[in-house]
């Protein structure tokens, strides 16, 4: 049953939202076609090389590709919708991760299927992750937003920076000459 929720008319796999949950980006509820489940599941085929679907993943990328905002003079050019019923403007707040999810599933097909892609295909695909980098430049992230931090707090303060800071300093008085630069890369753990 591998196609037990895919529309072969839409060349898109589907969901059934029962109730509108909460969140902040979408409210569909009813039968659905979810563009991340589209693109994951050509991906997979793609990779796994499961040739008597290829044609069909091919199908689903090409749709896919179709649904991304390309106006460059857009408000949400570089974004994908939830789902093919939701228009970008009726989404409450576009989601500007979700260029990066789909942008890296599109990045990954052109890295290892690049040779088998039709070509016409190929140069929909190169231009959609195109427009996905443009996107998550223009986006403009703050350091307030969550991810950042967490990706700067942890570049700049790794795990067993301060205990290692106090042995040296207080324990063994290595501050103020060169054996602080030396030993700590002598012992490792």
């Amino acid at each position: 049953m591998m196609f037990q929720t895919y529309d072969w008319k839409e060349s898109m796999m589907t969901e059934y939202r029962a109730t509108y949950a909460g969140g902040y980006h979408t409210q569909k509820t009813g039968l659905v076609h979810n563009v991340r489940d589209t693109v994951e599941f050509a991906t997979s085929v793609l990779l796994l090389e499961k040739d008597i679907y290829r044609e069909d993943a091919f199908l689903m990328l090409d749709k896919i590709v179709s649904l991304q905002d390309q106006d460059t003079n857009s408000k949400t050019f570089g974004l994908w919708s939830y789902y093919l019923e939701e228009d970008l403007s009726c989404m409450e707040s576009p989601d500007y991760n979700w260029a990066d999810f789909i942008g890296k599933n599109l990045s990954m097909i052109l890295l290892k299927y690049n040779n088998k892609l039709p070509n016409v295909l190929r140069i929909k695909i190169e231009q959609a992750v195109s427009n996905v980098a443009a996107c998550s430049i223009k986006r403009n992230v703050s350091l307030d937003y969550t991810n950042t931090f967490f990706v700067l707090f942890t570049m700049l303060f790794s795990g067993g920076m301060v205990p290692t800071y106090l042995m040296n300093v207080r324990y063994l008085h290595l501050d103020n000459t060169i054996w602080i630069y030396i030993l700590p890369g002598l012992v490792s753990a």
